[in-house]
């Protein structure tokens, strides 16, 4: 305890004192702020709902009156007597007379209608009843008022209370005119729409908003209702009283979020505002209310607040103490327990740390420890995983389906899913294997593996394993039931061809997707891989990067070999025969086109069968050294991944000048593949001898060392030396990983006779050093 004795009972006891006495002041003042504003504003929206729910009350008024307005309107414009009135370009006096007349009854019945009128846009005059007022086809009844707005009016709302003023100095309202008529244009003046108007008095709305403010406790709180184009409608001075505050609301408008309130004080004087929209007419309903008469309460609070902090502060230095000599006592006890487990003893330097900081490194030693746990866990469970979705693709008779499936879903409730598989095969693999080195050839897969995981998270359930190197088996988990199996084909389509373009986008490799239909249960899992795998095989038609689905598949399977095939494959044999070049050329894209509707296995029945005839042919109309061998060309159709590489194949082989030869290209192409196959057998059996180099491999096959480097990377993409390492690197690799031998041993065994140069190499290939490698992967391939 002597690193303990740095620090005296009384100087910790003191600290600790001081931090709980500052701690609790803190902790009053801003709990008191928070339960003052927490009350302030919780009063606030307090009036704030209850002011929405007057102004939606407000709201349900004016669209209660739209909805009566529109049902008699829409009676009164389908009365023929009104029809009338809209179409007549010069009515008749009678009848003119005798249709008027029915609006008054209409205007009797009806309190808050002031006027009816029609607009005739055929002759531009108004027709409207009035006991006072002489018939003028230019007078609208309404000193002009109506007309005025209609003649500026870019648009007339339809079925929409319209606010309309003495003039344009003048915004105090008129009347409140209601249109109706027939058209989507809007446009009235000038056209050939007329219109049934309801003039409607101010006074309603008016007198409904003076009983909504007097219902209010607070004596100078307004209610307010803006239109449309900014108007306040009910500001009976004119004098633009309300401007300020209706520009101030309209800004916070466009950026409120969603919230209908705020507090105004624009003027000096704050006022909280309230508002909400009425769709019906474009309106906008707003409420003002004294800031200082609604929160008179809260004030008060505010004052009694203050005196009850300066008492808690008071009791907050005895408790203060008291509490600090308990505290102390803990940590003491913790101490003692650290001291006593010797795998949480003391790091080195705690005696210039206090008792926190000794506790504080211990437990960051313990989590750190926890968390390499937690990963270890979670990589086990990574691998346990990616081995019963194995188990489930291939039916492996030790495991049954419906075991490894609920190892993967957890027994939460899988049997009502259904199961896709989608399959991603890389393109162009042989190339990819020598343009790459097995540690990077890893880092591939894992990249792979986690994006296809990655992106299948997003939106779906599932697991992604590597099986056969190029290939990824991406195994989907449909919760949906609901969904059709045409909807979740299309949604297997957009996720196949999201995998290609992020895989082509970030690492440059073309891939092939391949998905079938879902299966309903866990032991169809293993079918339904097997019949993926077979669709695969249409790669082959389909070309690269394609997406392969079972309809495609489906016009393939259900198309035989064409008469028309065979008769075309006899002309192209007699071509060769006959030495016609572009004839045979022709003949070959033709056949070619047919061959690929067929079925996989037919296809290369017919090619294998027609690489045999073009052979044939050539020994024929060259002698026995004039074709290709056999076997040759029989193994290079089926290394090809598409039909084109090996239309492109044949045209190689059976399509080369006759001037030149076809024995030298194909010869030339046997002999360089004879070769490259010699130089990866010597460098197999000999890669441990220090001295192998491209210039002893010429020695050995009696040819030049420019010849024999030029016709290796031509056919792998690789130079001898570089070919020689990666094979020497995968050597060391696997005795590091499956042998207790030393670095230096397993450096002689695999050729090196300088250290550093190994290492170097070594660190190169696998983004580690010998030592680093056989610690990480020691015993992993066993």
């Amino acid at each position: 305890m002597n690193w303990l004795r740095n620090y005296t009972g009384k100087s910790y006891w003191f600290k600790m004192l001081i931090s709980i006495g500052l701690l609790s002041i803190v902790v009053v003042i801003l709990s008191s702020a928070v339960l003052f504003y927490k009350s302030r504003n919780t009063m606030l929206d307090m009036q704030h709902e209850s002011n929405r729910k007057m102004l939606e009350q407000v709201s349900y008024n004016l669209s209660f009156t739209d909805r009566m307005l529109t049902n008699l309107i829409t009676s009164t414009y389908m009365d023929l007597r009104t029809a009338y009135l809209l179409d007549s370009a010069q009515p008749e006096e009678f009848k003119l007379y005798s249709s008027i007349m029915s609006f008054e009854k209409l205007q009797s019945s009806v309190p808050l209608l002031h006027s009816v009128a029609v607009y005739n846009s055929r002759n531009g005059c108004y027709y409207y009843y009035s006991e006072t007022k002489v018939l003028n086809c230019r007078d609208d009844g309404m000193d002009g008022r109506v007309d005025r707005y209609l003649m500026k009016a870019d648009h007339v709302p339809k079925l929409q209370l319209v606010p309309i003023y003495y003039s344009d100095s003048d915004r105090r309202i008129s009347h409140f005119s209601f249109f109706m008529y027939n058209s989507s244009s809007g446009n009235l003046i000038g056209t050939d729409n007329g219109a049934l108007i309801f003039n409607i008095k101010p006074e309603w709305l008016f007198s409904n908003v003076s009983e909504m403010n007097r219902l209010t406790e607070y004596s100078d709180s307004h209610l307010l209702i803006i239109d449309g184009s900014g108007n306040i409608v009910n500001d009976l001075s004119g004098n633009g009283s309300w401007d300020r505050l209706r520009d101030r609301m309209e800004t916070r408008r466009l950026d409120d979020g969603g919230t209908h309130s705020f507090i105004d004080d624009s003027d000096g004087i704050a006022s909280l505002v309230t508002y909400v929209s009425a769709p019906q007419n474009n309106w906008t309903l707003v409420s003002v209310q004294p800031y200082d008469a609604v929160f008179q309460v809260i004030q008060e609070m505010k004052a009694f607040t203050l005196f009850a902090v300066a008492v808690i502060l008071l009791l907050v230095a005895v408790s203060s103490t008291l509490l600090a000599s308990r505290l102390y006592n803990p940590v003491s006890g913790v101490l003692r327990l650290i001291r006593k487990d010797p795998d949480l003893h003391e790091p080195a330097g705690s005696a210039r740390r206090d008792e926190f900081g000794v506790i504080s490194t211990v437990l960051e030693k313990t989590m750190n420890e926890m968390r390499s746990l937690k990963q270890m866990q979670d990589s086990q469970s990574g691998i346990l995983r990616g081995y019963y979705v194995r188990q489930l693709l291939m039916d492996n008779p030790h495991v049954s389906p419906f075991d490894a499936a609920d190892k993967l879903y957890a027994g939460s409730g899988h049997g009502q899913r259904r199961y896709s598989i989608c399959l991603f095969m890389l393109d162009d693999y042989a190339a990819f294997l020598n343009s790459h080195s097995p540690e990077d050839r890893r880092l591939y897969t894992f990249s792979i593996v986690n994006i296809v995981q990655e992106m299948i998270s997003r939106s779906m359930h599932g697991d992604v394993v590597e099986v056969g190197g190029d290939r990824f088996v991406a195994l989907l988990y449909d919760d949906n039931s609901g969904q059709s199996e045409p909807q979740l084909a299309e949604r297997m389509h957009r996720f196949s061809a999201e995998v290609q373009q992020t895989i082509m986008t970030y690492y440059k490799l073309s891939l092939t997707a391949v998905f079938g239909a879902p299966a309903p249960d866990d032991a169809q899992i293993a079918r339904l891989y097997r019949t993926v795998d077979h669709y695969a095989k249409y790669r082959f038609v389909h070309g690269k990067q394609s997406v392969i689905h079972p309809a495609l598949v489906r016009q393939s399977e259900e198309n035989q070999m064409e008469s028309a095939a065979i008769e075309l494959e006899k002309s192209w044999l007699l071509s060769i025969r006959t030495r016609s070049e572009e004839e045979s050329a022709r003949l070959l894209q033709e056949l070619f086109s047919l061959i690929a509707k067929c079925r996989y296995e037919e296809m290369i029945n017919t090619l294998l069968s027609l690489a045999a005839g073009a052979a044939h042919e050539l020994r024929m109309a060259k002698g026995e050294g004039g074709a290709p061998d056999l076997r040759s060309v029989y193994k290079l159709i089926l290394e090809k991944e598409t039909i084109d590489d090996v239309r492109g194949l044949f045209a190689q082989l059976f399509h080369l000048s006759w001037e030149d030869g076809i024995d030298a290209a194909s010869s030339e192409t046997t002999k360089r593949q004879l070769l490259v196959a010699t130089i990866r057998d010597i460098v197999e059996s000999r890669y441990t001898d220090s001295s192998l180099c491209l210039q002893s491999i010429a020695d050995m096959v009696h040819l030049s060392s420019s010849y024999v480097g030029k016709q290796f990377r031509d056919e792998t993409g690789l130079s001898v030396a570089k070919y020689i390492t990666q094979v020497r690197m995968n050597h060391a690799a696997d005795l590091l990983s499956q042998s207790e031998a030393s670095v230096n041993t397993v450096m002689e065994r695999v050729g090196f006779v300088n250290q550093s140069y190994f290492f170097k190499l070594f660190k190169q290939h696998f983004g580690l050093t010998p030592n680093e490698y056989k610690i990480q992967y020691a015993g992993k391939h066993e």
